[in-house]
């Protein structure tokens, strides 16, 4: 067995906490680590009772302005969940580890890959699905509209990196920190392919195996309500670097439908239900409580004309892109 690790950062996600530790619980990581600064959802509270059941371990990232993602990637080095681990990724609150292969667990993915220091897992973008408005439904249920499977494998893009952490020296936003002597460090991609056989540009990379052994199910936009307060936001490592009107139509990707993760949500509903009834329904309780703020959110964000214009926007370009 292999130990795995998983770190996260995020900024009022307080909806979306409960599926997405519950999924990669599935998933089979070892360890799920989670950064925080500055959410007002409702985020705390409920990332103390993943805590207290000891499905994840919780910090409060305090860090000046556009800084917090480095200061967390740089935090987590110094964890024995990181430094004892023999592989660790790095993935948003919006980003989903889906296996392809095997019993579908962060195992059979490690063991179906040759010897490598690097995997590449590239993205599939999940568009709006058509829908308008948020909803307390699970995100990998609501949204299977997705890009057409093979792009990737005619055109770069963008990959998370699956790796060894003694090779490197931290995690980073698509790949992690080389070390100087990072020139004989080995990498594959998402279908087990190493190098030479398909071509990469730094954080993006082509599959001509069209993911055979994983994907990042990318939930980039989700529905024009939601998208509309991710704006409101911005991000959570880089607060000025804002998202817009063409980021949607640019990502709104409906294509075709891949349902991998809506097949296997009844799965992930009983690890939900299990983990909430070890938290005493408080996970079931606040994030209801969390998705209501955020609907009040929305409503207070319709009153500043630049915000209703967005969101009337995604509303008359719901469309899907190839």
């Amino acid at each position: 067995m292999h130990a795995t690790t998983l770190v996260t950062i995020a900024k009022d996600e307080g909806p979306f906490f409960w599926e997405w530790v519950a999924h990669h619980r599935l998933v089979g990581f070892d360890n799920i680590i989670v950064y925080q600064n500055d959410s007002s959802d409702l985020t705390h509270a409920i990332l103390k009772v993943l805590e207290s059941i000891g499905a994840i371990r919780y910090f409060y990232n305090d860090a000046d302005p556009n800084m917090h993602q480095v200061r967390a990637y740089r935090r987590v080095t110094l964890l024995d969940e990181y430094q004892n681990a023999d592989w660790v990724m790095a993935l948003d609150m919006d980003e989903f580890l889906v296996v392809n292969t095997g019993d579908q667990t962060i195992q059979a993915l490690i063991d179906a890959l040759p010897e490598t220091d690097e995997v590449f897992i590239n993205w599939k973008r999940f568009g709006s699905s058509f829908q308008t408005k948020m909803s307390p439904s699970l995100v990998t249920e609501r949204f299977i509209g997705a890009e057409a499977h093979d792009r990737v494998s005619k055109a770069p893009s963008p990959h998370k990196a699956l790796f060894r952490p003694d090779r490197f020296r931290r995690p980073g936003v698509h790949r992690p920190v080389p070390k100087e002597n990072h020139e004989d460090t080995t990498f594959v991609n998402g279908s087990g392919m190493p190098k030479g056989t398909f071509r990469f540009e730094d954080w993006r990379s082509m599959d001509p195996g069209n993911r055979a052994l994983a994907q990042v199910n990318h939930y980039i936009i989700k529905d024009a309500q939601s998208f509309t307060l991710k704006v409101a936001r911005g991000r959570a490592h880089q607060v000025e670097n804002q998202v817009n009107t063409r980021y949607w139509d640019i990502h709104n990707y409906n294509s075709e439908s891949d349902s991998v993760l809506f097949d296997r949500s009844a799965k992930l509903k009983e690890e939900m239900a299990r983990m909430d009834a070890m938290a005493g329904n408080q996970l079931s309780e606040l994030t209801e409580r969390s998705f209501g703020r955020h609907q009040k959110r929305f409503s207070a964000e319709l009153e500043n004309p630049a915000m209703r214009d967005l969101y009337i926007h995604c509303l008359e370009n719901i469309v899907g892109y190839t």
